[in-house]
């Protein structure tokens, strides 16, 4: 009997531990935690911001641990806020933004943060339309053309990005390093399963920066602290 009950007990498949689900308090917290983690460790923060739904969410989690540090006598540094500014695309979202950007000042101000807000735009030789009207391309359609948005948001932010990594850099002399600025993001693997199976693809995180640049490309750190938000929760 005891030689069946000890083969019993061995072959016996583990046990999985019920997966525990994260209050929304709990994940705001953890989120606040993360950033603060990274500006105690003298990282310099961009927020990438549309001010749609999640990126004020970061954004606003951002100020939060800023508020926080300060509360606990420690020095911030200045974070730096990136919007793409797309007014020939949509002028009510051009409106909306400005709209934002004003009230940001506004709270920054108050809570005397220090925050700079950079907002980008594509110059005409990269506005996708004057480029369709001028005729040197064609209109792209769902799926088969990534030029629009390369043109009209990612090519201005690149640039943009430059240039607050060169006055970083210029404030921070020789305690800059490759791994210096990292870009708060608001992507969240529940949006959508592609976004989830493209964020774990990546190596995306809501606690540690990871460097998205393909091989031989400058490092692009980037960490998502909603990454494990809900719809709800947002």
């Amino acid at each position: 009997m005891q030689l069946i009950a000890s083969t019993l007990f061995q072959d016996a498949a583990p046990v999985a531990s019920p997966i525990i689900e994260r209050s929304f308090a709990e994940k705001v917290d953890e989120a606040i935690a993360a950033i603060k983690s990274l500006i105690l460790a003298s990282k310099r923060l961009i927020v990438a911001s549309s001010f749609g739904k999640d990126s004020s969410v970061t954004l606003a989690i951002a100020l939060k641990a800023m508020e926080q540090l300060k509360a606990e006598g420690f020095e911030v540094p200045e974070l730096h806020v990136l919007n793409s500014d797309t007014l020939l695309e949509n002028p009510r979202v051009h409106s909306y933004s400005k709209d934002e950007i004003r009230a940001l000042k506004a709270y920054s101000e108050k809570h005397a943060l220090p925050v700079r807000i950079w907002v980008c735009s594509p110059n005409l030789s990269e506005n996708w339309l004057v480029s369709i009207i001028g005729g040197r391309t064609v209109a792209s359609l769902p799926g088969n053309s990534a030029k629009c948005q390369q043109q009209i948001k990612a090519s201005p932010m690149d640039r943009t990005k430059r240039q607050i990594k060169s006055v970083i850099e210029q404030e921070m002399g020789r305690d800059f390093a490759s791994d210096t600025i990292v870009t708060l993001i608001g992507t969240r693997r529940d949006e959508s399963a592609v976004r989830g199976r493209n964020m774990a693809a990546r190596g995306e995180s809501a606690f540690l920066p990871v460097n998205i640049a393909k091989p031989g490309d400058k490092p692009n750190w980037i960490m998502s602290p909603i990454a494990d938000f809900t719809t709800m929760d947002i």
